[in-house]
């Protein structure tokens, strides 16, 4: 049986959490697939950076 996502750029939790597509996301260099964990990770530095909070 075939599973058909809805969401084509959520992958799967791995546990793993890549750095660089949290970073190109978060920047909106390109489009990534992100885990949920990723997702809201760009979500939070996405909102970090408009508070103009410093790093």
């Amino acid at each position: 049986m075939t599973t058909v996502s809805y969401w084509p750029w959520t992958l799967p939790e791995d546990g793993i959490l890549d750095p660089i597509a949290i970073e190109l996301a978060a920047r909106g260099i390109r489009p990534v697939a992100l885990t949920p964990v990723e997702r809201i990770t760009a979500a939070a530095r996405i909102q970090h950076s408009r508070t103009g909070a410093v790093r």
